[in-house]
């Protein structure tokens, strides 16, 4: 699928094959100028968005994606940080198994232009710039279920495995701050890793395989579903009537409604409703 605000059009062909080329999507184009714009200079109301606030806005006025979703902010990101909206569109940088491939590999090809250098370069700086400092992450994997995901309820610290016994047989979750400052920076919580390991796995069963849990998720991804098919019938109708307009009389298709074009199928050898017709 062609980046949103292009789409693949047919440019020679040669024998059996057919060259293929992007060339801008003009129902689309808009809202792409629209995100660098929010971005860049706001609505003229508020400031400088971030990829955040532009999905909201966008979802707001119901400007939503080609295949009538709602806007999110990874794919908001990705549309203010690809390069084929400068004219540079790459493709084979991965592999068929999804694997990243070397630069050296990718292809570049130029297409039409959809935002300026200067826009798109400025833009960059200020996402870097909103963007969150790059740090290490907490450790998340280890000998113990909750490694990184359990917290004391006192200060906030990690609850991080201790053992005691001489063949370290017990285990427990224990407050890392008051580890290190003893009881001057926290008062401590230390509880058996069996124990509150069977606590949260029980807790998350009754949950997540609640019955009526899974029936209110289910009844509400079947009416995003229902939402999202009434927004791509109103989009196709708003395509057929954009392209009624454009094409001439002559080559407009008869609308199924017409009662001259009913009565002359109902009747195709009638003389009478031919005339009718072609008058």
């Amino acid at each position: 699928m062609p980046p949103v605000g292009y789409r693949v059009v047919e440019a020679e062909k040669r024998g059996a094959k057919v060259k293929k080329v992007l060339e801008i999507d003009p129902l689309h184009a808009d809202t792409i100028r629209l995100m660098f714009k929010l971005a860049l200079e706001g609505d003229g109301d508020s400031g400088r968005m971030g990829v955040k606030s532009i999905a909201k806005y966008l979802n707001e006025r119901k400007l939503y994606t080609r295949t009538g979703g709602r806007w999110g902010v990874g794919t908001v990101h990705r549309i203010l940080t690809r390069r084929t909206y400068i004219g540079e569109h790459e493709f084979n940088r991965r592999s068929k198994r999804g694997e990243v491939k070397p630069d050296s590999e990718v292809v570049t090809v130029a297409v039409p232009p959809l935002i300026e250098r200067e826009t798109f370069d400025a833009v960059q700086k200020l996402l870097k710039k909103r963007g969150p400092v790059v740090t290490p992450g907490r450790t998340v994997s280890g000998p113990a279920l909750l490694t990184g995901i359990c917290f004391c309820g006192d200060c906030g610290g990690a609850m991080t495995l201790r053992t005691s016994g001489k063949a370290k047989h017990y285990r427990y979750y224990t407050c890392s701050i008051a580890a290190r400052q003893d009881k001057t920076g926290c008062k401590g919580r230390t509880i058996k890793m069996d124990r509150l390991d069977h606590l949260v796995a029980d807790h998350l069963e009754r949950r997540l395989l609640d019955p009526e849990r899974l029936a209110d998720m289910l009844t509400s991804h079947l009416d995003r579903r229902e939402e999202q098919d009434a927004r791509r019938r109103t989009q196709a109708s708003e395509l057929n009537r954009r392209l009624r307009r454009a094409l001439p009389p002559s080559r407009r298709a008869p609308r199924a409604g017409n009662a001259r074009w009913r009565r002359a199928a109902a009747h195709p050898t009638d003389r009478r409703h031919r005339s009718t017709v072609l008058r």
